[in-house]
């Protein structure tokens, strides 16, 4: 539960930071939506990102040669899913990135969006994992 309230309150700052990077969400322009409807995408937006590091977590510690590395197999395993989710969203219209966005060469997507649940799980799983 810890690191669902972590990854869930690190990616609801991360969605609303990174948010003016993107131009529209499933053919609306973010320019012509109400702030009510930019808080719930990003809300539900965040929410799906606590629910897949949660989830990925869960699983690595069920493999016993990753006990102590779950921070840093998050990671890898997050930017993986990260880039696979950018290239279909952009490839099915989900949304669209605007001139701001920072492009990975060759693969055409966001850098913001690639490193955001990796980084967000990694800083969530430290914080529930380290001890004081």
């Amino acid at each position: 539960m810890r690191v669902f309230l972590a990854s869930w309150l690190l990616n609801l700052i991360w969605e609303n930071l990174h948010v003016f990077l993107y131009e529209q969400y499933r053919g609306v322009f973010y320019s012509q939506m109400g702030w009510v409807d930019k808080f719930l995408i990003l809300l539900k937006a965040s929410i799906f990102d606590a629910t897949f590091i949660t989830a990925v977590v869960f699983l690595i510690m069920l493999i016993p040669w990753l006990k102590g590395k779950e921070s840093w197999s998050l990671v890898v395993i997050a930017v993986l899913f990260s880039v696979s989710l950018e290239l279909y969203a952009l490839d099915t219209g989900r949304w669209a990135y605007n001139s701001l966005m920072p492009l990975i060469p060759m693969l055409d997507i966001g850098v913001s969006p690639v490193i955001q649940l990796g980084l967000t799980g990694y800083l969530a799983t430290r914080f529930t994992f380290t001890k004081s």
